[in-house]
């Protein structure tokens, strides 16, 4: 997801990669009006604890294995998978 100067652009590229990999669907922050791309809003109100369980461990595996393959380099300047600084 990365190699784009356009975060809007970014975020979308990631929530098609999470829902195309992962078959995982995550609100983009886009859509929910947040004042910073790159937000995804988890909804688990109608699914049971075991589905959004087996959920976060798709989603904690599939960032793992990202963050691995991009090397220290990578994720040192940032990769939009990292929290932002608070």
């Amino acid at each position: 997801v990365n190699g784009d100067d356009d975060p809007q652009k970014a975020e979308r590229k990631l929530y098609d990669a999470l829902r195309g990999d992962l078959k995982l669907v995550l609100t983009p922050g886009e859509a929910q009006h947040a004042a910073d791309p790159g937000r995804f809003r988890i909804c688990f109100a109608f699914v049971e604890r075991n589905v959004l369980e087996v959920g976060l461990e798709k989603f904690r595996g599939w960032v793992e294995r990202h963050r691995a393959s991009m090397g220290p380099a990578a994720l040192a300047g940032g990769n939009g998978l990292t929290a932002p600084a608070r």
